[in-house]
């Protein structure tokens, strides 16, 4: 394209010249305009050139420095090259692509929204808040480098690619995701259940957890005064993004990560090496488990499943479920942690032994929510059906409330705001508490009954 150009001005020019004499002053400026349009277009080309070839440099730059590093990492955890790593540079654009094919991945059709519904009802995020959005703003300036375990191979942001520690950091770290998913095969995991968030996230922070110890290992064996000062440099990255977001979505952000190294550093120091892979490939199977490992390690607390109808009968109309799904002791402690002074919060998630919530739709503009949970012991079931009752008067503080034998009952007579609660009720019976939220009172009231 670049000769084509070229050519278009040697045939040009010629003729310009020999038209000279017939020039007036008033077609000079279009002929000095079609020039500039000319040059501008093959500068922007030029342009386009050297970001290429500047892309296919870096890309270069970035597979040797990743056969330098594997071998390394590779030591350092224990594990065995199996195959050839894929590694990409992705812009920030592309990423905010792939963050939208993910959430079409990991919430298919409406469900996004739903879970939306879900948080804001329940009170783990402000009403107005756009998941989506904030999501995208979250992992847009604090995601540097992924692994996908679908097309096994691993991204890094091109703007964190530097020839330094930081760069080499994050290198690591995703270098380990691949050499995990070669050794014990991440997609065998169940890493994609779009009904079970707590069991996700459970596995989720094992893999985050080992690979976060990984950078830090990977660090002590090549730390220098140099990898400070880049370090500390880190600081003065945007994190405005994070610091706007809401409490529950910083929370599930750095879980992983934090409570996940917790976990496997457990398991190190229960068996060592062993014992960092005898959790990758026996995974958690709640994110109880992860916050209490001796619920893993020792006195075994596995998750009671808990199952919600497809479909229920109430004021002549049919209801239907269109999500549901499973917070674990992570979401009832993250929505505790905003309502509930103290280190109650922590408390009062603890005994968790099940949940799943739903919402549902009558085809009429009702809706209907309900959130069943089971608790290790009555104290416990208590301690939490208490704290519910906490967080549903703050986050419905001008409902009137009717104290019930078993628990309390919250409505708001003459509210005519489209599609929000107008009767809430929640209820306890030994181990067991039910929330139920609805703008049918009928509807609501053949949850309380109801298995």
């Amino acid at each position: 394209m670049k000769k084509f150009l070229l050519g278009i001005f040697l045939i040009i020019a010629p003729f310009l010249y020999s038209q000279e004499t017939h020039l007036t002053n008033e077609n000079v400026p279009d002929i000095l305009k079609i020039k500039m349009d000319l040059l501008m277009q093959e500068n922007r080309i030029l342009k386009r050139e050297n970001d290429k070839l500047k892309q296919e440099l870096n890309q270069f730059k970035l597979n040797k420095r990743i056969l330098q590093l594997k071998e390394d990492v590779a030591k350092i955890r224990g594990f065995k090259i199996k195959n050839p790593l894929e590694t990409q540079l992705m812009t920030k654009s592309e990423l905010l692509k792939y963050i939208e094919e993910e959430f079409s991945r990991q919430y298919p059709g409406e469900n996004l929204s739903h879970y939306q519904e879900a948080l804001i009802r329940l009170g783990f995020i402000p009403q107005g808040c756009d998941v989506r959005a904030t999501l995208k703003e979250l992992f847009a300036e604090q995601v540097a480098g992924l692994y996908d375990d679908t097309t096994q191979r691993f991204y890094l942001i091109d703007t964190f690619y530097q020839k330094n520690s930081i760069s080499d950091v994050i290198l690591a770290h995703e270098i380990c995701h691949a050499l995990q998913d070669q050794n014990f095969n991440i997609a065998a995991m169940g890493m994609r259940q779009p009904d079970n968030d707590d069991a996700v996230y459970a596995k989720l922070a094992m893999l985050e957890g080992d690979a976060t110890i990984l950078m830090s290992e990977w660090l002590q064996k090549n730390f220098n005064i140099t990898n400070l000062f880049q370090l500390v440099g880190m600081l003065g990255v945007d994190q405005s993004a994070y610091t706007n977001a809401p409490y529950f979505l910083q929370q599930i952000l750095v879980f992983p990560y934090i409570q996940g190294a917790a976990f496997v550093m457990e398991a190190m120091a229960e068996n060592g090496m062993e014992g960092r892979d005898y959790v990758i490939k026996y995974p958690p199977r709640s994110t109880e488990q992860v916050l209490h490992p001796d619920k893993y390690f020792y006195d075994v607390d596995e998750p009671t499943t808990v199952t919600l109808p497809e479909s229920f009968v109430a004021s002549g109309e049919i209801w239907n479920r269109i999500y549901h799904n499973v917070f674990g002791e992570m979401g009832f402690k993250f929505l505790f942690d905003q309502y509930v002074p103290g280190n109650k919060s922590a408390q009062a998630a603890t005994g968790w032994d099940g949940d799943r919530y739903a919402i549902y739709r009558d085809g009429k503009g009702g809706f209907a929510l309900r959130w069943d949970s089971i608790w290790d012991t009555e104290e416990d079931a208590k301690e939490a059906a208490e704290a519910l009752r906490t967080v549903m008067m703050k986050r419905y503080h001008d409902y009137q409330e009717t104290v019930l034998e078993s628990g309390w009952e919250w409505t708001k007579p003459n509210d005519e705001k489209e599609n929000e609660a107008t009767f809430i009720r929640l209820v306890r019976t030994s181990v067991f508490a039910r929330l139920i939220l609805s703008n049918n009172p009928d509807a609501a009231k053949s949850f309380i009954s109801m298995k």
